[in-house]
């Protein structure tokens, strides 16, 4: 081992170990030890705690002995919904596969999916977890969805012969934008454990090439996040969503997708100011996160809103009930939910989630034709909104204040909306296929279809 592997080992993965190995004694105390019986066999932190461990669920380890399957690894929501499509499609071949996420939405959204067979959270990115994971499940090929930030999992699994491959691969804006994470594995060399990579464009082909990767195992595919034209609605699928959300068809909506905590406040100045000019409409807000739930109820609640939950509606309001504001309490329905909105807000970019300034994902309510309106950090899609504010630089803003300025001007047609639709249709049709062409890049490289 050179030098400076020693040198990047000592800085990067000893801390990382030294957290690990701290808190075990912690979270074995409080997520296992204090639960009652009852909650130790249904609680998600207590599955967690023994997954990320390597002691994983016998009916995870019987599935994998049945026959080898490949496994996906995804690190957030946003990575498994960017591949939801191609997992359901992997499901409907009746491919064996196994599926990880760290995310406890996420987490339930698959396992709603898939079952609990095919399920399990990610292992620490220590020895003996990964090691133990691996001679588990048996896997003939590890997948990894944008990041690859796991590089000591790679390292066993490519000596127990286990294929590595990295699809949808973003490195060229993630590196750029504070990623410590991604900083890390690069430093341990995660690029250089893995057998093939797909990446999402020319600049992210030619980060990985600057960092020693042979041209011979990248592949440009397209990034599946811009592949959503599935995501538009039919004039008959709008209305009935609408409906189902107590909408009628003249009622104008805003949709604020996958906010910041720190939003909170902002977007009450902003739903009220604009309110005051159009006192019909209503706000769907999307928490980044759904444990955010009852806080964001409450901070409305308290300011004199009438707030319900998406999972209330079904049952609990009538025809005669009403409210001001939405919460959207589910995991994986905001792409679709977009298409019923006449206008969105485009969730932490106007207060930073973290040091990447990042934004969510602006794509799927272009998927639409939807206006979006959005804050200055939106670092990870910078190409976009930099051509959309040239379409009309009024998309982005800077306050609460600015914020209802810009949504009653869209409300009222004095935005160039039409133009923003024609920009939306080329951006969607540039990103459509990179579902098709990843499953042809596993079919190829992995035997995965």
């Amino acid at each position: 081992m050179s030098f400076v592997r020693i040198k990047n080992w000592f800085r990067w993965q000893l801390p990382y170990v030294a957290l690990a190995y701290s808190y075990f004694p912690i979270t074995l105390t409080k997520r296992v030890l204090l639960r009652s019986p009852e909650r130790r066999s249904k609680d998600p932190m207590v599955r967690r705690f023994w997954d990320i461990w390597g002691f994983l669920p016998r009916e995870v380890v019987a599935f994998s002995r049945r026959t080898p399957p490949a496994w996906f690894l995804m690190s957030s929501g946003g990575e498994v919904m960017m591949v939801k499509t191609l997992l359901k499609r992997l499901h409907a071949e009746t491919k064996p596969t196994l599926l990880s996420t760290a995310s406890y939405d996420a987490f339930d959204l698959l396992r709603r999916m898939v079952g609990q067979e095919r399920l399990f959270f990610p292992p620490w990115d220590t020895f003996l977890p990964a090691k133990r994971v691996l001679r588990q499940i048996r896997p003939h090929t590890l997948i990894f969805v944008q990041n690859a930030c796991s590089p000591v999992l790679l390292r066993q699994a490519r000596r127990a012969g286990v294929k590595t491959i990295l699809i949808n691969a973003l490195l060229s804006r993630n590196v750029s934008v504070a990623n410590k994470t991604m900083r890390r594995a690069i430093a341990l060399g995660f690029h250089r454990e893995l057998d093939w990579i797909a990446v999402q464009g020319e600049a992210d082909l030619q980060a990985f090439l600057e960092l020693g990767v042979p041209r011979e195992r990248l592949e440009v595919t397209g990034d599946l996040c811009a592949d959503v034209k599935h995501l538009s609605l039919g004039s008959e699928e709008r209305s009935q969503l609408r409906q189902s959300l107590r909408l009628d068809a003249s009622v104008p909506v805003m949709i604020a997708g996958s906010t910041h905590p720190g939003e909170g406040k902002m977007l009450f100045d902003s739903f009220r100011l604009l309110r005051q000019r159009r006192p019909q409409v209503r706000l769907i807000l999307a928490p980044r996160w759904l444990h955010e739930v009852p806080e964001m109820a409450k901070h409305f609640m308290e300011r004199g809103l009438r707030v319900m939950r998406r999972t209330e509606l079904p049952d609990g309001l009538n025809g005669h009930e009403t409210y001001d504001v939405l919460l959207l309490d589910t995991f994986g329905e905001l792409g679709r939910l977009y298409g019923i909105a006449d206008v969105v807000y485009i969730g932490s970019s106007l207060v930073p989630i973290n040091e990447r300034r990042g934004g969510h994902n602006i794509l799927e309510p272009l998927a639409h034709g939807v206006t979006p309106l959005f804050g200055p950090h939106m670092n990870l899609w910078r190409d976009i909104t930099d051509r959309m504010l040239s379409v009309w630089p009024g998309l982005c803003v800077d306050s609460a204040e600015m914020l209802a300025e810009r949504a009653e001007e869209v409300l009222s047609g004095t935005a160039p909306v039409s133009a923003i639709r024609e920009f939306s249709a080329k951006m969607i049709e540039r990103g459509d296929g990179a579902v098709d062409r990843t499953l042809s890049f596993l079919r190829d490289r992995a035997g995965v279809t």
